[in-house]
């Protein structure tokens, strides 16, 4: 993901400003979730520490994209470490913006 594309994003969230760098350094810069865990003060991430894999992580996301694309004209991208995103089937990581009746 671009620095751009990041700031665009992150300028609609209500994050706080320490879980929007965090998510930088995983999305733009491809640092892992774990090592930025560790570089923010966190022993594990947040996906060990609710015991999911990367697989039952890109099962819910795909399952969000799905229920999202249903109920948003708008369409949307998907935001997720690289390590989940490449399990997520490639149709779901974007949805395009439907065109209105």
């Amino acid at each position: 993901m671009t620095p751009a594309d990041f700031d665009r994003l992150a300028a609609r969230t209500n994050l706080r400003e320490v879980s929007l760098a965090m998510a930088r350094r995983i999305l733009v810069d491809g640092l892992s979730a774990a090592a930025a865990g560790r570089e923010f003060g966190r022993p594990r991430d947040v996906a060990s520490r609710a015991g999911l894999t990367a697989y039952d992580a890109a099962a819910t996301a795909a399952r969000y994209m799905i229920e999202y694309a249903q109920s948003n004209p708008d369409g949307g991208d998907l935001m997720a470490p690289a390590d989940v995103l490449e399990l997520v089937p490639e149709h779901l990581r974007s949805i395009s913006a439907r065109a209105d009746d």
